[in-house]
This record gives structure tokens, sequence and C-alpha cells, in this order.
């Protein structure tokens, strides 16, 4: 193996699952384990968002039991992390920022952002997508009954 195959090998490629959680479900959980499966990720991140501007606040449980469910849920599964980039950094979750972030405390990983299908149609109409698409490679996933076209 030549220094380059060694430096490709070692690559640590994170997923980051962001979102209200409000509830984390077994499906936020599925959906991660099926990108480390499919994408060969390191670890997946877990991002509960601070305030997301796109969905009505009226209903969501306070910031702190949506952190303790995350952590909860998260808890066997030894490749999953919690990240609080969003909460820290507080007012409006914006997905080109929490990657950023995250780039920050990894400037030497691969940064996978993990998201449903109906998710990427409404991607556009985010906080500077193209900083999305230029810091992270994109997964999507689609439910069953979903066809990917």
């Amino acid at each position: 193996m030549n220094k380059d195959t060694a430096v490709i090998s070692q690559q640590i490629k994170i997923g980051i699952l962001g979102g209200t959680f409000n509830p984390i479900h077994s499906g936020h959980l599925y959906l991660a384990g099926k990108a480390m499966e499919k994408a060969g990720l390191t670890k997946v991140l877990f991002v509960p968002s601070n305030i997301s501007y796109m969905k009505d606040q009226t209903d969501l449980v306070s910031v702190l039991d949506r952190i303790a469910m995350v952590e909860l849920a998260i808890a066997e599964y030894p490749d999953f992390a919690f990240s609080k980039v969003d909460i820290e950094r507080g007012g409006n979750s914006y997905s080109c920022e929490t990657i950023a972030d995250i780039r920050e405390q990894y400037p030497d990983a691969e940064l996978y952002f993990i998201a449903g299908a109906d998710t990427l149609f409404q991607m556009e109409e985010w906080r500077n997508p193209q900083d999305i698409f230029a810091q992270a490679v994109i997964l999507v996933a689609y439910r069953s009954g979903d066809t990917p076209e």
C-alpha cells in the first residue's frame, strides 16, 4: 500500500443527520444506519435544530427534552454521536451553518449530509443551498413505496 492509499483508507467519513427530532424515532435510526452501511461512514452525528425556521414551533418540546431523547435513542449505537452545534449557535438553524461548524470541528473529514427525498426537493429554498452542496456529499433516501425518480 502506498502513502496515498493509506491516507484514503484512513479517511474519516461523517454523516450529518439534522432535524427537530420532535421526537426522534426508529425511522431516524434506520436512516442513519443505512447511510453508514451504503456510504461506508465512520460515524453519524445527530444534530437537533435549535429553531427550525421552516417548521411550526407550536408543538415543539423543549430543547433539553429533545436533547435527552436523542441521547437516549442513540446510546446503544457506538457509531452514532450527538452534536449540539445548532443549539450552541442559537437562533434559527441553517444547514449551511451546521455543515460549516462541523467542518471546523473535523477539517480533514469527508462530510455527508443525510436527507429524505422530500427534503431534497425543498433544499433550493433553504439558506445558501450552494454552500450545502459545496461542503458535503448529499445522501438522499426515499421511503418504501416511493421511487428514486
